[in-house]
């Protein structure tokens, strides 16, 4: 399966986006037909779901690890470029914008390897 924004899905992750849709339509279908309120998010806590979000694509989709999370390398290098949420910054990265990315290295600017921007 091939999911526009992550790319190739395994068949561990399509079987949990099959069982994830199947739950929600059967949730939908037993409703009782009383009113809900929507709790509408403020500013800040839709600015934080959002670097969160940012957060669990690295981990989960870049294999980044979450104990290395603000030392890793494709971590280090979105921050210099300004790159903190999801839907607001990184899914608009083009591929220019991946190329020219950049983090500290020892003290000294180093492009980011290879391997990292194949990833990304």
């Amino acid at each position: 399966m091939f999911h526009p924004l992550f790319g190739r899905l395994s068949g561990e992750e399509q079987s949990f986006i099959r069982l994830t849709s199947q739950l929600s339509s059967k949730t939908m279908s037993g409703t009782t037909g009383m009113a809900s309120t929507a709790v509408a998010q403020s500013p800040a806590e839709k600015k934080r779901a959002d670097k969160d979000r940012l957060l669990t694509a690295l981990v989960n989709v870049c294999g980044m690890p979450h104990a290395h999370c603000k030392t890793h390398p494709i971590a280090l290098a979105l921050k210099r470029d300004g790159i903190a949420r999801f839907n607001m910054d990184f899914i608009l990265m083009t591929a220019a914008d991946i190329d020219g990315l950049q983090h500290k290295k020892e003290g000294v600017l180093d492009p980011l390897e290879l391997n990292f921007k194949m990833i990304l």
